[in-house]
């Protein structure tokens, strides 16, 4: 299976970077047209927040675009709210827009794709199976990775994860480590869930982990979308078969961002 990846998309027709946002996914999808894989993958924050019409028929041009080419599957973000993504996957399309706004597996281009939505501590918790102490959402959210592990291990074929995370330590774009926000997921539970490959959105600045033998990937997001973002932008591209995983950066045409530094003299 042949795939292409992005995330931390933030489509946000009233933000100051709205122009940058379609011209870099006007790119991103004739990249997908040019390549041809067999799947998109998004690790979610399709938009900055609440959408309005605007936001959505823009993202549905591009999404439509994309699917012309190969089913694209969306792992819902912190930023996605309710029902913004469902009405994504009701588009006529020539293949599948598949949005996951919880945890589940799907079987696309002869590979499982375990595709988790950033996990909500009230919903991992509400009917108190696990506990009501500090430490009974990451139980809960084990749990969950387990349940995913056990259908991936049923499959026999390429195995992958698409979510959205907050990986224990992960650095922002100015280098500094995040720990402690709400919902971190640490490597030893990524490794319950069993895949070859992770792939992953939240944090704008990209980096990969070795979990277990398997890659697990922040995108990174392909367009500066906060003050800071010096690294390069880019997009995934890889391959996945029963043997394992291949993958690369693609970087994007973002337009540049200039750090200053300035000095008083007295």
């Amino acid at each position: 299976m042949r795939f292409m990846a992005s995330g931390d998309h933030h489509w946000q027709f009233e933000g100051r970077r709205w122009a940058e946002c379609v011209r870099v996914h006007d790119w991103i999808a004739a990249e997908v047209e040019r390549r041809q894989p067999d799947v998109f993958l998004s690790g979610g924050d399709i938009f900055e927040h609440e959408s309005v019409p605007q936001d959505r028929l823009a993202v549905a041009a591009w999404l439509t675009r994309i699917a012309e080419v190969c089913p694209v599957i969306i792992a819902k973000g912190n930023h996605d709210r309710e029902r913004d993504l469902s009405l994504l996957g009701k588009l006529s399309t020539k293949h599948p827009i598949i949005s996951e706004e919880g945890a589940g597996v799907h079987v696309i281009a002869g590979a499982a794709i375990a595709a988790v939505a950033w996990p909500r501590r009230a919903l991992l918790i509400a009917d108190g199976s696990f506990g009501t102490d500090a430490g009974a959402e990451r139980r809960a959210l084990r749990a969950v990775f387990g349940g995913l592990r056990d259908e991936l291990e049923a499959f026999d074929g390429p195995r992958l994860v698409l979510g959205h995370f907050m990986v224990d330590g992960a650095k922002s774009s100015t280098g500094q480590p995040i720990c402690g926000a709400e919902m971190n997921v640490g490597l030893d539970d990524l490794a319950l869930i069993g895949a070859q490959i992770g792939i992953m959105a939240h944090i704008h600045a990209p980096s990969a982990w070795d979990v277990a033998g398997a890659d697990f990937i922040y995108t990174g997001s392909p367009f500066r979308a906060d003050f800071g973002e010096m690294e390069e932008k880019s997009i995934v591209v890889g391959e996945l078969t029963k043997a394992g995983a291949t993958w690369e950066r693609i970087a994007t045409p973002a337009t540049p961002m200039v750090h200053v530094d300035v000095a008083v003299q007295p």
